[in-house]
């Protein structure tokens, strides 16, 4: 009887074992679920206007490295497109008004705005708009 009652509690500790790393596995999938929801596009639509890496600079003429990616946008909202806190808002001669969102270990600048939305420091959820387009700073045209 008692080999008996040591196979059953055996057999329960197993089945109770693997439960909770079913459960731990569900909680590791939720997460990442979470979090792969929780990313949004910068803007409505996304129309690449101009890829990083050298590029014919539009004021000089001559061959330049464009240190970002400018998509096609006039005055529209802006969106974060991650779960974070803004870093850094303020105003620079060559990004123009910028943003500067901090998601983890990740940093995303959105450059040329012609309006902010959110204070530095503030904490926003993906897709919530932060700014509007424009053409501040060196930029010959609105866009992000």
């Amino acid at each position: 009887m008692k080999r008996y009652l040591r196979r059953i509690t055996m057999s329960l500790l197993c089945f109770l074992s693997l439960g909770l790393q079913a459960q731990e596995r569900s909680i590791q999938e939720d997460y990442w679920l979470d979090k792969y929801l929780s990313v949004s596009y910068p803007l409505k639509s996304i129309h690449i206007t101009s890829s990083y890496g050298t590029r014919i600079d539009p004021f000089t003429g001559k061959p330049k490295l464009h240190n970002g990616i400018d998509l096609s946008a006039k005055y529209e909202k802006v969106f974060a497109m991650f779960d974070g806190k803004i870093s850094k808002a303020g105003y620079d001669p060559v990004s123009g008004n910028f943003i500067t969102l901090q998601a983890g270990n990740y940093t995303i600048s959105y450059c040329h705005l012609s309006h902010i939305l959110v204070p530095q420091s503030r904490p926003v959820q993906a897709g919530t708009p932060i700014a509007l387009t424009g053409s501040s700073g060196r930029s010959s045209a609105p866009h992000l």
